[in-house]
């Protein structure tokens, strides 16, 4: 299982290939594995221009990447991201896309929270729309766009929360 959450948890003393290895530690890689997996986790987040930085002076998105080094280090099956894309350029968001549609190709099950409805729309197989810990929804982006009677994912949304709390569309 690989996990991110709000809080990055970065040391700030430890430089960001040492972040990625100690995760990859932690996870029982070692050897050639170890330190393949941490190359590949850092190249594919394009961390390499960094790699040797401490935690303290990285920006927002540059620490966002780190700790999505760390939660595919060692090649989870399962992953949970919450807001994964929050902080990130639009260059980065890209890469993550890419790289979140290559693990899902591969076999992984990913389970996401997330406001950017362009990007849930694009990675998702199957949502599940909660609004204050009630399901609202469930099935394919679709699926949910046509339940909702919307024309996209946005709409959808905003028309399935608004019913229940009163909102305003």
């Amino acid at each position: 299982l690989g996990m991110l959450h709000d809080d990055f948890g970065l040391y700030p003393r430890l430089r960001v290939h040492e972040h990625v290895r100690f995760a990859a530690e932690l996870h029982g890689l070692y050897g050639r594995r170890l330190s393949s997996s941490v190359a590949r986790a850092i190249d594919e987040l394009g961390l390499g221009d960094i790699r040797d930085r401490l935690a303290s002076g990285l920006s927002h998105g540059q620490r966002m990447k780190v700790a999505l080094a760390r939660t595919i280090v060692h090649g989870p099956g399962n992953l949970v991201l919450d807001e994964p894309t929050r902080g990130l350029d639009v260059f980065s968001v890209r890469v993550l896309r890419g790289l979140l549609k290559r693990l899902r190709s591969e076999g992984a099950c990913i389970l996401m929270s997330s406001h950017a409805m362009g990007e849930v729309m694009e990675l998702s197989d199957r949502l599940v729309v909660i609004d204050d810990g009630r399901v609202l929804a469930e099935g394919s982006p679709r699926e949910i766009i046509a339940l909702a009677g919307a024309v996209d994912l946005e709409s959808a949304f905003v028309a399935l929360t608004s019913k229940v709390e009163g909102r305003a569309a």
